[in-house]
């Protein structure tokens, strides 16, 4: 696995971090080695929601070959006010960031060495108060106090992330925000009934699908960015579709969706290309084609996503674009919570872990990039 030594702060959402008043405990009536061992977090309360922006220092005790989370380390949690900071760049001094708390030890000594894993830390606050933090590079834990219990066996997290040494290293909690697959508010989706904008679908709802008449969702989830992440992280930016940028008069009006979301591309190109006329490709690789461009203006967003029975194509402002495909990539755009809802939704034997069937064939970076040069050279419509 890839590792880094600590190089620059931590940047992080406040939804991946969250207040305890009291020193994490073990599972109750459980010891080490029997299953259900743990640790318990007990009333944590998030930090702030996905879209607030803090980031964590090591400021005493810096070892410049350490690449993971250790005792001995001193950290500080800061936070970002924009209305604090006159050129609004988080990165450019410290103007408008201010300590939140201080003296902070990693604790991945507590509760027979479940205190921290290979996508999570305790944080002790070293005041007397006896409260810790709880870092969890997933995210979405909630403002509202609740307990959150960390098995032992789990401390490895899934597998293909981290190292497996149940050590949070810095190459995973610097890469911890990953691009998400979805749909900007405001997006008009095809329903029986009409068009309808993402953000009032339910699951339930009946939406229109390119190849399987009208399915139901089974869940939808959204992710709120501010304009500080938008700034920080630039594959966090959506991409603009304008209207008729595909051929064909479509999307019928503006269309936004995230950098990795695909859409359907249909041409003779394609067919040369890859072997098939229809083929979707992540809106990004599109970006050379008139019309198609990454947002740069920093505005506030709320991605969606929505999840079908399978992977469907559905009519986004009248273009065909996917759902959420459950591949590992695009799971790793959601927070723990929502893998788990989705788990329970589609348990085994329909597993996450299986490779699921595609819509369509998914062009890889290399092969989308191609398609769009070619279209550009020769002045094709990617819908046609």
């Amino acid at each position: 696995m890839p590792t880094t030594t600590y190089v620059e702060p931590i940047y992080f959402s406040g939804d991946m971090m969250a207040l305890t008043p009291t020193q994490p405990i073990q599972t109750p009536g459980l010891n080490p080695g029997q299953d259900g061992f743990g640790m318990v977090v007990e009333n944590a309360s998030a930090l702030g929601g996905s879209d607030s922006f803090y980031r964590l220092v090591w400021y005493q005790n810096l070892n410049a070959s350490a690449t993971e989370f250790q005792n001995g380390q001193f950290w500080r949690v800061e936070a970002y006010d924009d209305t604090s900071d006159s050129d609004t760049d988080p990165f450019n001094g410290d103007a408008g960031w201010s300590t939140v708390y201080s003296n902070l030890v990693p604790k991945s000594d507590l509760v027979s060495g479940v205190g921290g894993g290979d996508e999570y830390i305790v944080l002790e606050i070293q005041d007397g108060s006896g409260r810790h933090l709880f870092y969890d590079i997933n995210g979405g834990l909630s403002t509202t106090p609740t307990d959150y219990t960390l098995l032992g066996v789990d401390q490895n997290g899934d597998a293909g992330d981290g190292d497996g040494d149940s050590n949070l290293d810095f190459f995973d909690a610097y890469s911890a925000f990953t691009p998400p697959i979805c749909f900007c508010r405001g997006t008009m989706i095809e329903t029986p009934q009409g068009a309808r904008a993402i953000e009032d679908l339910r699951e339930g709802d009946l939406v229109k699908t390119a190849d399987n008449g009208a399915q139901p969702v089974r869940w939808i989830g959204s992710r709120k960015l501010s304009s500080v992440m938008l700034m920080v992280k630039e594959d966090l930016r959506p991409v603009r579709i304008a209207a008729g940028a595909l051929g064909n008069g479509l999307p019928h009006t503006t269309l936004m969706v995230s950098q990795q979301h695909r859409v359907l591309v249909r041409s003779k190109i394609a067919q040369r290309l890859t072997g098939s006329q229809e083929i979707l490709v992540a809106a990004k690789h599109l970006c050379m084609l008139d019309g198609i461009d990454l947002v740069d203006d920093f505005e506030p967003i709320e991605y969606f996503h929505i999840l079908l029975d399978g992977h469907e194509l559905v009519f986004s402002n009248g273009a065909a674009t996917e759902t959420l495909y459950t591949g590992a990539e695009a799971l790793k755009s959601l927070n723990k919570a929502a893998v788990q809802e989705i788990r329970t939704l589609f348990p085994a034997p329909k597993s996450l872990e299986g490779v699921p069937v595609a819509a369509r064939s998914l062009a890889n970076g290399r092969v989308g990039k191609k398609l769009a040069m070619r279209h550009a050279k020769n002045g094709q419509l990617l819908i046609n």
